[in-house]
C-alpha cells in the first residue's frame, strides 16, 4: 500500500510540473505556412532594422486626399461626432457615454473600488496622469482623442495611439498619432511566433525616413479589417480602398457638371446662318451675341458659322441622357454601403419630399437606427476594445471600460420600452431612477403600472385583512372553563343519572329492575 502512495505521489509532482511548465492547454509547436510575402518591398529604417511598406493601389498621400471628397468628409464628420459622444463618463444605460465597472459583476462594489473607479474616470477625460494644469489645458481631451483615432481609422484603417509608461511601466498618458506616418516593424509582420517586448513593433516614418521606434506596449496599431493575404503584412483594408472606382466614377460625375460652368466644355448647339453675310457684320454679330448668352467663365459660348439662311442646330439634349441624376445616386449609395451609414444621416433622403415612410418601407427614423446598429455600434465597440486592452487593462486587469447608450434607441423608443417594462418588470421608481429623477414621495412609486395585478393585489391584501380581523377577535376571546363537578354531579348519584330523571335506575346489586317499575320504562 505504501509503494501504491508513493508511486501516485510522485505522479501528482509530474503532473503538477507539467502543469507549471506548459500548461494544459498551450501548443506543442509554432504554427506552419508562411503568414507574409518574405519578397515584398521593404523600406530601410535608420535605426539599422526594416520596416515593411503598406502593400496598396494608394499611397497614403492618395488616401488623405481622397478624404476631402465632399461625399467622404461629410461621412467622417458624421461618425466622428458620433463616437465623440461617447466621451463623457454615464451612469445611464441610455445615454450614449462610457463607464468603467468590474468585470466581475457578482462582487460587490466596495469604498476602495469606487476610489479606483473614480481614479480611472479622471485618467481617461484627461487622456493622463498630469497634474500641472497647463500640460491638462494643451493637451487633448478624451472627446478629441475619438475623434482623431477614428478619423485616421476610417482613412487608413490604423486606429494607432501612443501609450506613455510611468516609472512601473504602467500607462501614465496617452495620446493619438499619427496614422499616416506609422509603419509595421519587420518582427511585427514575420507572425509574431516569438514575442519579444524588447524588439519594436512599429516605426514612424517621416521623408522616407525612420523617426521614432515603438515596443508592442508603447504603442496601439488597431485594424479594423484584418485581411489574411500573404501580400498585406499585418496592414487593413480602408473603406477608401474599396472605393477607388466608385469615388473615381464620383468625380467624373462632379467634374462633367463642373465643366458647363468653368472651362466651356458643354456646348448647347450651334447658330448657323444660310446665305453669304459680310465679314464685319459677322464679327460684329458674335461680339453681341456672345455678351447677351456667355455664362460664368465663357461656359455657355455658342460657335457661330456663315452659310444660307439661319438655323439652330442643338448638339445637347438633356443631361438625362447619361442619367445624370441616377448615376450620382447610384455612387452615393454605393459609398455609403461601404461606410456602412444611411445616406439620410448625411443628409441624402431619398423618396418624395417630407414623407416620412412609403408603403412597405421602414421610416427614416427606423432607417438611421439601423444604420447605426450596422456602422456605429462596431466601430465604438472596436475603439474601446483597443483602449481596455492597451490602457485599461494594463493599469488594473480587473476594471473595464465599456460604452453606454449603444442601443441607439430614439426617445420614442425608449419611452415606449419602459411603459412595456412598467407592466411587469419595474416599477415606477426603478424607471424613475434610470432617468436619473428622485423616487415618489410616500412610497407611491413602488407599484407597477399593470391593472390586472393591481386588482389581484386588493383581492389578497382583503382576504388576508378579513384573516388577521378573524384571529384578532379569536385571539381577543376569555377561554371558557370546564366544570369537572358539574359534569360528574353529587358523588352519591350515579353518573348516569340526573335528579329530574323520573326513570328507574337497575338494581346494583343484580342490574335488574324492579318488577314494579317496568311499565314506568
Amino acid at each position: 500500500m505504501s509503494e501504491w502512495q508513493d508511486y501516485l505521489g510522485k505522479a501528482l509532482v509530474s503532473f503538477g510540473e507539467s502543469l507549471t511548465k506548459a500548461g494544459p492547454a498551450e501548443p506543442k509547436d509554432d504554427p506552419k505556412g508562411m503568414l507574409f510575402d518574405p519578397f515584398s518591398y521593404w523600406g530601410s529604417s535608420s535605426y539599422g532594422g526594416d520596416y515593411r511598406q503598406r502593400p496598396s493601389q494608394m499611397s497614403f498621400d492618395m488616401l488623405r486626399q481622397m478624404s476631402t471628397i465632399p461625399l467622404v468628409s461629410s461621412i467622417l464628420q458624421v461618425r466622428c461626432t458620433q463616437v465623440a459622444s461617447f466621451a463623457r463618463p454615464s451612469l445611464q444605460e441610455n445615454y450614449a457615454g462610457f463607464r468603467i465597472q468590474m468585470k466581475d459583476a457578482n462582487k460587490s462594489p466596495t469604498r476602495a473600488t469606487l476610489k479606483r473607479i473614480k481614479e480611472l474616470n479622471t485618467f481617461i477625460m484627461k487622456t493622463g496622469n498630469y497634474q500641472d494644469d497647463r500640460v491638462n489645458y494643451l493637451r487633448d481631451d478624451f472627446g478629441i482623442f475619438l475623434k482623431k483615432i477614428v478619423r485616421d481609422s476610417l482613412i487608413y484603417d490604423q486606429m494607432v495611439f501612443q501609450v506613455i509608461p510611468n516609472a512601473k511601466g504602467e500607462p501614465a498618458a496617452f495620446q493619438a498619432m499619427s496614422a499616416h506616418s506609422m509603419r509595421l516593424a519587420k518582427s511585427s509582420a514575420d507572425g509574431g511566433f516569438d514575442y519579444n517586448p524588447d524588439v519594436p513593433f512599429a516605426v514612424q516614418v517621416f521623408e522616407e525616413q525612420t523617426i521614432a521606434e515603438f515596443l508592442p506596449e508603447e504603442l496601439c496599431f488597431g485594424i479594423r479589417n484584418p485581411r489574411s493575404d500573404l501580400e498585406v503584412g499585418g496592414y487593413g483594408f480602408s473603406e477608401l480602398e474599396m472605393l477607388i472606382h466608385t469615388l473615381t466614377g464620383y468625380l467624373y460625375a462632379i467634374q462633367y457638371n463642373q465643366k458647363f460652368f468653368s472651362q466651356g466644355m458643354g456646348i448647347k448647339g450651334m447658330l448657323n446662318f444660310k446665305g453669304t453675310i459680310p465679314e464685319r457684320q459677322l464679327r460684329a454679330f458674335k461680339r453681341e451675341f456672345a455678351s447677351m448668352v456667355t455664362g460664368v467663365s465663357n461656359a455657355w459660348r455658342t460657335p457661330i458659322t456663315n452659310s444660307e439662311d439661319i438655323q439652330w442646330i442643338n448638339l445637347h439634349s438633356s443631361n438625362r441622357e447619361m442619367e445624370y441624376s441616377q448615376w450620382l445616386d447610384f455612387l452615393i449609395k454605393v459609398a455609403c454601403s461601404v461606410y456602412m451609414i444611411d445616406p439620410s444621416e448625411i443628409n441624402f433622403v431619398y423618396g418624395n419630399t417630407g414623407q416620412s415612410s412609403a408603403m412597405g418601407t421602414a421610416s427614416s427614423i427606423e432607417k438611421v437606427t439601423e444604420s447605426k446598429d450596422r456602422g456605429l455600434v462596431p466601430l465604438v465597440l472596436r475603439t474601446f476594445n483597443f483602449i481596455n486592452k492597451y490602457i485599461i487593462e494594463r493599469i488594473d486587469e480587473d476594471f473595464e471600460i465599456v460604452p453606454t447608450g449603444i442601443t441607439t434607441k430614439t426617445p420614442e423608443e425608449r419611452r415606449r420600452q419602459q411603459e412595456i417594462e412598467s407592466r411587469f418588470l419595474k416599477t415606477v421608481d426603478e424607471l424613475r431612477a434610470e432617468e436619473d429623477l428622485p423616487p415618489l414621495p410616500d412610497g407611491k412609486g413602488e407599484v407597477i403600472l399593470n391593472s390586472t395585478w393591481l386588482q389581484w393585489a386588493q383581492v389578497q391584501d382583503a382576504n388576508k385583512g378579513q384573516e388577521e380581523e378573524a384571529q384578532e377577535q379569536l385571539d381577543n376571546s376569555s377561554p371558557r372553563e370546564f366544570d369537572f363537578e358539574s359534569f360528574l354531579g353529587d358523588n352519591s348519584k350515579s353518573p348516569s343519572q340526573d335528579d329530574d330523571d323520573p326513570r328507574p335506575m337497575p338494581d346494583e346489586a343484580n342490574d335488574t329492575i324492579p318488577p314494579d317499575q317496568e311499565n314506568d320504562l
